[in-house]
């Protein structure tokens, strides 16, 4: 999915109007960020709702257009199967990639027409397959594309060698955390899905895409009733990408990292040159790789979110990384020491030292239960991490603190009054609401149930089943979701901006739980996945309303989507570290980096604590000054654009400071924006209508199609550990 990313109300990127910026959408089938949908611009030239109308027609609904249908159950059960497994199995990737949503998305629609063709009229064939039918899938699927769930099981379980976990305690921990989420998202329903004023843009966008494929005209004849041949190019463009991508990923690996700088025969060049995991960062290195390339979503953000954001990795990586590298900043920088890392030193690995710069194993510093070994720590502290690991830390502390003051700066006024009109409005009727009213609306006692069932589940599997987090602390943990999921549903409604916060959750659990290792990784995942969870729920249920779809039928279909995704993740992330440690996940490029982080994460915020890693005196403590720099940063860029005006609107710090979400293999800092700045800026300005027509289908095909053949040589080759044999192309680059 595209990068969310908050807009100026006054930058060049909002005066595109939101008539031409959903029609590029629909004409498409886009999933746009909050750039496109100019929330701030064209919403407040237009009014709140005379933008929605644009795009959602509130005076034509046909109550008795089928909804929830046999289809439904099929299409979205089989789906959710394929996705499920198909994306959980692709975080064990070295470099996480995903297939996006929206080619589910894309081939519900044949899949259901089909189905409508095929089978004999009556209780399993309704009549032609309706656009409600495909909301409803592609909302039951949805799921199947938020595994993060799975991360904190896994990581406890097999990396850290948490032995009272059982699968069972798995799925239920999994299970509660997702139908809490599920829980708030319905008493948020007054104050994020009512109200006009919580557009939801990337919601619109949904609607535009829906509306497009299934080539209902919008209000006001913004587009032309015409068809479109997307089908085929999509299905070409998918052949092709996954026949290329057996180069990259088994026949010839080297198109995965052309590095330049490791033709050097220095020990320091060929440090910054090499982009293997855990090794270097991949300066000047050409990747060919679709599978890396696609996770900066290169062909759907604008451009310029992408100067933004690779302005920002190219400053940090190559100006302060070296600079606190070279400076040893950290105190052991440079005599960090990992032999499976580099020979030429230890810049980009997940690794802990202790401090003679040894390399550390995390399960030596925690007990069976999960408490910090204090004997151990002592005799090996302080504990040191590589110098860009720190970084990552310390940008994620920056990221939250400007996204808290770029916010504020940019849209602190236009949030005041919008949630306060928005307050008002949920105790009004609006046109939204009174059509409807034509359905049977969803009792808030049905929520309350969830949260009755969910909450105990979570306390019990915490308490018994391993997770070492006690009563009271899954309900501090439940009431930081609840606390933050309002203002930050309210940001995200009215920007497309989620606020970073498992961070900050770690910060506060590791002052909390200090010394308690599984207590920090199930509090942050039951406070930040509560929250996130419910945020896209409620999204879908803000679909629902411009949709007219029915909120039983949305109730049902949200809830065994989730029930059915937190089940299969859970079992696929087991079936994989169960039986293919010994195969495919001794490959480099199977590495495993997402649930490793995690736990290493779990090292540093739980066993050794907040407190004791960032404290005054560590060597770390530095690091806790990105948050003031955070806060102060965006204010430099908005002063700038208030004197000057001019692009400085473009300036965004916090797309900036969204580097990575962890350490690993850096193979992709110079394809992703080649890639956007053909699409995103010299398609897009000198061949607008071929841009319009073919470029997300492509983006989406070129993810599916690298995908599938991914999963299939992971599934053959990889399983049985065979490789192709060395040659000029095998192994990779050398360093």
């Amino acid at each position: 999915m595209p990068d969310a990313v908050i807009v100026h109300p006054q930058s060049p990127a909002s005066k595109r109007t939101a008539l031409h910026s959903i029609e590029d959408a629909a004409e498409t089938g886009s999933m746009l960020t909050a750039a496109e949908i100019p929330n701030g611009g064209a919403a407040d030239n237009l009014g709140v709702q005379d933008f929605i109308n644009s795009i959602v027609d509130d005076h034509d609904d046909d109550p008795t257009m089928p909804s929830l249908t046999p289809r439904v159950w099929v299409i979205g059960t089989i789906f959710t199967f394929l996705f499920a497994f198909a994306n959980t199995v692709l975080t064990f990737r070295t470099n996480t990639f995903n297939i996006p949503a929206v080619v589910a998305i894309l081939l519900i629609l044949p899949i259901g027409r089909f189905l409508a063709r095929v089978v004999p009229a009556g209780r399993w064939n309704p009549g032609p397959f309706s656009i409600k039918e495909h909301v409803l899938c592609s909302v039951m699927i949805g799921s199947a594309f938020i595994p993060l769930g799975v991360f904190n099981f896994i990581s406890q379980k097999y990396i850290l060698k948490q032995a009272d976990l059982s699968v069972i305690s798995g799925v239920g921990f999994v299970l509660g955390t997702q139908m809490i989420g599920y829980g708030l998202a319905g008493h948020c329903r007054k104050f994020l899905v009512d109200p006009v004023s919580m557009f939801w843009p990337t919601a619109l966008t949904q609607v535009a895409l829906y509306k497009a494929l299934n080539k209902v005209a919008m209000p006001g004849s913004i587009l032309p009733t015409r068809t479109y041949s997307t089908g085929a190019f999509f299905w070409i463009a998918l052949t092709g990408a996954a026949v290329y991508q057996f180069f990259p990923s088994f026949i010839a690996p080297l198109l995965s990292t052309l590095s330049i700088l490791c033709v050097s025969t220095s020990p320091a060049v060929r440090l910054w040159g090499s982009g293997l995991p855990s090794k270097g960062m991949g300066f000047l290195t050409i990747n060919l790789d679709w599978s890396l390339i696609a996770r900066w979503t290169p062909l759907e953000s604008p451009w310029w979110t992408k100067v933004n954001q690779f302005f920002g990795i190219y400053l940090v990586l190559y100006v302060v990384l070296p600079i606190l590298y070279y400076k040893n900043a950290f105190g052991m920088d440079q005599s960090l020491a990992d032999p499976m890392a580099s020979p030429y030193g230890v810049l980009n690995t997940l690794s802990l030292f202790n401090k003679t710069g040894a390399p550390l194993r995390p399960q030596m510093l925690v007990s069976p239960t999960g408490n910090l070994l204090d004997p151990v720590y002592e005799a090996n502290k302080p504990i040191y991490i590589s110098t860009f690991y720190a970084l990552t830390i310390a940008l994620a502390l920056f990221g939250y603190a400007a996204t808290l003051s770029h916010t504020a700066l940019w849209y602190g006024k236009s949030i005041k009054e919008r949630l306060f009109s928005g307050i008002k409005e949920a105790r009004e009727d609006n046109l939204h609401k009174k059509m409807m009213s034509a359905y049977p609306e969803v009792p808030t006692w049905w929520f309350l149930v969830i949260l009755v069932v969910a909450i105990p589940l979570v306390i019990v599997t915490c308490a018994v089943g391993g997770f070492a987090l006690s009563w009271w602390g899954v309900v501090v943990a439940i009431a930081l979701a609840i606390v933050s999921m309002l203002p930050v549903g309210v940001l995200q409604a009215l920007s497309g901006q989620q606020l970073p916060l498992q961070t900050i959750s770690l910060f506060l659990s590791g002052i909390i739980f200090q010394g308690q290792t599984f207590a920090v990784l199930s509090f942050n995942t039951i406070a930040y996945m509560g929250m996130a969870q419910g945020l896209v729920l409620v999204q879908d249920l803000k679909i629902a309303s411009y949709m007219k779809i029915p909120p039983r039928d949305m109730f049902i279909v949200q809830l065994y989507g989730k029930i059915l995704s937190a089940v299969l993740m859970t079992l696929t992330a087991v079936l994989v570290m169960e039986n293919w440690q010994t195969s495919l996940l001794t490959s480099p490029q199977w590495q495993y980096v997402a649930y490793r982080f995690f736990s290493s994460n779990a090292i540093i915020w739980g066993s050794v604590g907040t407190l004791r890693f960032f404290g005054s005196g560590t060597p770390y403590s530095g690091i806790l000054w990105s948050l003031l720099a955070g806060a102060v940063a965006p204010v430099l860029p908005w002063l700038a654009w208030r004197k000057w005006k001019g692009t400085w609107a473009l300036v965004n710090v916090p797309l900036m400071a969204m580097i990575a979400e962890y350490p690993g293999g850096w193979t992709t800092t110079v394809m992703p924006l080649v890639f956007s700045f053909l699409s995103q800026f010299w398609m897009k300005r000198y061949h607008h209508a071929l841009w319009t027509k073919y470029n997300y289908v492509l983006a989406a095909a070129l993810s599916a199609g690298t995908a599938l053949t991914v999963l299939l040589i992971a599934l053959t080759f990889g399983l049985r550990n065979v490789k192709m044999p060395a040659y000029v192309l095998n192994p990779t680059d050398g360093c």
